[in-house]
């Protein structure tokens, strides 16, 4: 048996097309930590960054579905180690990892967001990301 399975599911093969890429950027926010995480895990201030959900559970393993505009996709919370860490996984977004610092008594966040893309869905993905960094600076 050679073949690669995900529980009882073939495991898709990866595309030979796509290529990795990334978005890194450090938000500065002027409240503490404890005040953005409370804001963060909250239904309110999770869906005004990531978009609003079908059904909120912020649980890690959690599975959402996400409504934008006119569209819908699926996600899940992979890691949650607050106050260090938060990590999602979303089919529009692919994986966005929070890196939650403070400074100063100011909260920082290193925003990561990577996807295997093929190129003429990077254009798109970019903007997406960058959206993503907005809504989140202005938690």
């Amino acid at each position: 048996m050679s073949d690669p399975f995900v529980g009882f599911n073939q495991s898709p093969k990866p595309n030979p097309n796509a290529k990795r890429v990334r978005m890194e950027s450090l938000v500065a926010f002027e409240v503490d930590l404890p005040y953005l995480l409370g804001r963060i895990t909250s239904q309110a201030g999770f869906e005004s960054v990531f978009g609003q959900t079908k059904k909120f559970d912020f649980r890690q393993g959690a599975k959402l579905e996400f409504l934008a505009e006119s569209e819908s996709y699926r996600g899940t919370i992979s890691q949650i180690n607050l106050p260090k860490r938060l990590i999602l996984n979303t089919e529009k977004h692919g994986e966005i990892e929070l890196v939650f610092a403070s400074k100063n008594g100011k909260a920082n966040v290193n925003l990561s967001v990577r996807a295997n893309l093929e190129p003429q869905d990077q254009d798109s993905w970019e903007q997406e990301a960058e959206l993503l960094k907005q809504r989140l600076g202005g938690i």
